[in-house]
């Protein structure tokens, strides 16, 4: 009796269905990859002008010598130079800074923050359409830290 070498059907079929599952997989990690580089040159430059707000926003509290929250979308910073005010547009498009007859945009794409008194400063809450949880910042003028040290 002569023996044959070969494939069945059945053996062939499964590894035509494995290599297309490999085949479907290398595609699906392909257009995730692809769609996170194209996003990634988008958010970085919103993430720098975030960074670029609440860094400066940190620098004018720290440099004021009273911190007034007008309301949750205004805060009022008085400095030796004069007044600061932080407050969201009437349209609700972007954070301004007015300084004297300086006026500097952060558009509010990116960040949604409000503003809330605490004991010792000023609480910005700040939060973002991808995120499900808010960043909380504590703001303290060099006066307002002299203060809570010298109560201590």
């Amino acid at each position: 009796m002569k023996r044959q070498h070969g494939y069945t059907l059945i053996e062939m079929l499964f590894v035509i269905g494995f290599c297309l599952l490999l085949l479907l997989l290398t595609s699906f990690i392909f257009t995730t990859s692809t769609r996170l580089i194209k996003a990634q040159h988008t958010v970085i430059p919103e993430l720098k002008q975030v960074d670029a707000m609440v860094e400066q926003l940190r620098e004018d509290v720290w440099k004021a010598k009273t911190v007034t929250v007008v309301s949750e979308r205004e805060l009022q910073l008085a400095t030796g130079d004069g007044l600061t005010r932080w407050s969201l547009d009437d349209a609700g498009l972007q954070w301004v800074r007015k300084q004297s007859d300086r006026q500097r945009y952060f558009p509010t794409n990116m960040v949604q923050m409000n503003f809330q008194v605490a004991p010792a400063g000023v609480t910005a809450v700040i939060a973002n359409q991808q995120s499900r949880d808010p960043v909380t910042m504590r703001l303290l003028s060099a006066p307002m830290l002299k203060e809570v040290q010298h109560d201590r």
